[in-house]
């Protein structure tokens, strides 16, 4: 993948990003004004005898759904500025974990449309959009770490191209109980022990061969912490239901990101 595809690629990630974000505020703001938002369905997951800061609130799904688009767009925006010239193959796979990142918040449409209690077509997109980035997610940062080396442009398009099809065809194939949505207003799937297992695994063995690499090479392990802290804010966020969660996906997103991205271009400067 040339250096001016990939800038592409990221710019317009950034775009459709923002587009996203200005269609989710209209239609919440007009669904909001015309008193037609049904959040009876969430009503039974509060509980009143929690401390505020870990009590379930639907108002910090929406919160940190649009902390999700957020991210995604200035994200973007600082990929493209920081590493224009730069080939950096990391990059190409941060893309990837940006590009899952947004399409989980489609499940901000069940809430959005009324879709609870429903059999419709948008409510299984919506549960198969979040289970596509429940799959792709652990991937693409395990493949940050193993195919930064590879030596071929060729490669890395391959590998694209493989892991978002098996991504995407794992996300229609795995069943989904339309009648279930979960707190997190994701729709209930099958297999939930065995994807958290594998996005586990995926993370320990990104942060194995991230530190071996950085010592391998006498870079930095700042890289290190910072993709973990981007890993811990990624999940913290999607799976954000109190306050509690909602500021420490706000933390680790902004913090980690920084120190990642920071750190990774250091390293190719001195390349």
């Amino acid at each position: 993948m040339t250096i001016k595809f990939r800038n592409r690629l990221i710019s317009l990630l950034c775009i459709l990003s923002l587009i996203f974000l200005l269609l989710n505020t209209t239609i919440f703001l007009i669904k909001l004004f015309t008193d037609s938002l049904d959040l009876s369905y969430f009503q039974s997951f509060y509980k009143n005898d929690m401390s505020f800061l870990f009590r379930y609130n639907i108002v910090y799904i929406f919160a940190a759904n649009f902390l999700q688009i957020f991210y995604v767009s200035i994200t973007s925006f600082f990929l493209y500025r920081t590493f224009e010239k730069t080939q950096a193959k990391d990059i190409i796979f941060f893309y990837l974990i940006l590009i899952a990142f947004l399409v989980d918040t489609f499940r901000i449409w069940i809430i959005l449309f009324n879709l609870t209690g429903t059999f419709t077509g948008l409510l299984i997109f919506c549960g198969n959009a979040s289970l596509f980035a429940k799959l792709l997610i652990p991937i693409s940062f395990l493949l940050t770490v193993i195919a930064r080396d590879s030596s071929e442009h060729h490669e890395e398009e391959k590998i694209l191209f493989i892991v978002l099809i098996s991504a995407f065809i794992l996300a229609l194939i795995i069943p989904l109980n339309t009648a279930k949505i979960l707190p997190t207003c994701t729709v209930k799937y099958a297999f939930r022990k065995e994807l958290v297992n594998y996005a586990i695994l995926s993370i320990l063995l990104t942060l194995i061969f991230l530190f071996y690499d950085n010592y391998k090479k006498e870079y930095s392990q700042l890289t290190t912490v910072g993709i973990l802290l981007v890993a811990m804010g990624i999940y913290s966020t999607i799976n954000c239901t109190n306050l509690f969660l909602l500021i420490l996906s706000f933390v680790f997103l902004t913090v980690g990101t920084f120190i990642y991205l920071r750190n990774l271009h250091k390293q190719y400067l001195w390349l």
